[in-house]
């Protein structure tokens, strides 16, 4: 009877109670609910992983360094082997030594391969009698240029003539030379005014004309110069040491224009020389050499002094 009436005495806390328990399941609803939307908002601000890209890999490039475009372009430009290089500079002298008749005569045999002397003549290079094309295959043979064999045949004897295989491809590049339009072009300078040009050229003038009794002269052949001098090497010198230093006042000298092919030379003596054949020209040719317009410079000191007259008047105008 008392439990009843315990019961019974807070029997009114009931509805209450039930209210309470409602209002707490509600909240842990909507609580839930706004847990779920800021989750929600959460993960959908995160951005998603990148693509896995294909990865290309080419079986030709491995191992292999990366290389810059310079060291690439150095490694596309054909170089010469050590041995190549003895052989082009071993040519190159041996052609500067032996002179003009030299090409005439190795192109020629490059031409025909073999050329054979014995009780007839082949078909001689141009402007070589018999004489002439011996003696200059014998020293080219000195030089190491062709090769020289000698038989003896019934009657006869016979000395047969061709270029040496070590020289072969150093003496196409040599013999047919190779473009320099490539190369990047000197510029002239333009802080001119304040040299005494006048006194300059007299100066180179004065130089030219106490070595005027020299034989020195100029030598042009397949695009190449040389200053030569048949019985004084020191006049050759000093003559080329005055044309080196009459180029470098050309390439600034006010007043005096310059072709594209007297400027863009790297090398003063040979752009004093161009210049002296543009503008005087080869006082004499050499023959059978259709439009190669090769030739001599000679007396190339007073050729040069008178130059250097010329070139002190437009400097003074």
């Amino acid at each position: 009877m008392a439990s009843g009436r315990v019961f019974s005495s807070y029997g009114w806390m009931v509805p209450y109670l039930f209210a309470v328990s409602v209002l707490l399941y509600v909240l842990a609803a909507i609580l839930a609910a706004i847990h779920w939307r800021r989750e929600r908002k959460k993960y959908a601000s995160v951005s998603p992983p990148p693509a896995t890209q294909p990865i290309s890999i080419s079986l030709s490039n491995i191992g292999n360094p990366v290389v810059s475009q310079e060291q690439h372009a150095l490694a596309e430009k054909p170089q010469r082997t050590s041995a190549q290089q003895h052989h082009y500079e071993t040519a190159q002298k041996a052609l500067q030594k032996l002179g003009p008749n030299a090409v005439i005569a190795l192109r020629h045999l490059k031409t025909h391969r073999t050329l054979i002397f014995g009780m007839y003549d082949p078909l001689l290079p141009a402007g070589m009698n018999h004489e002439q094309a011996m003696s200059t295959y014998q020293s080219c043979a000195a030089e190491g240029l062709v090769t020289q064999r000698d038989a003896l045949k019934p009657g006869t004897a016979e000395r047969t003539f061709e270029i040496a295989p070590t020289m072969n491809e150093v003496l196409d590049e040599l013999l047919y030379g190779t473009s320099d339009a490539s190369k990047p072009m000197p510029q002239r300078s333009t802080n001119v005014t304040k040299r005494d040009w006048i006194g300059e050229w007299g100066e180179s003038k004065r130089e030219f004309t106490e070595l005027e009794n020299s034989d020195v002269f100029a030598e042009f052949f397949q695009g190449n110069w040389a200053i030569r001098s048949d019985h004084n090497p020191l006049a050759r010198d000093q003559v080329e040491a005055a044309c080196e230093l009459a180029g470098s006042r050309l390439f600034n000298s006010p007043g005096i224009t310059l072709s594209e092919t007297v400027q863009s030379q790297k090398e003063h003596w040979k752009r004093w020389l161009y210049y002296l054949k543009e503008t005087q020209g080869l006082n004499r040719r050499i023959c059978d050499l259709g439009s190669d317009n090769s030739g001599y410079i000679e007396r190339l000191a007073q050729q040069s002094a008178l130059a250097c007259t010329k070139c002190a008047a437009k400097a003074f105008n």
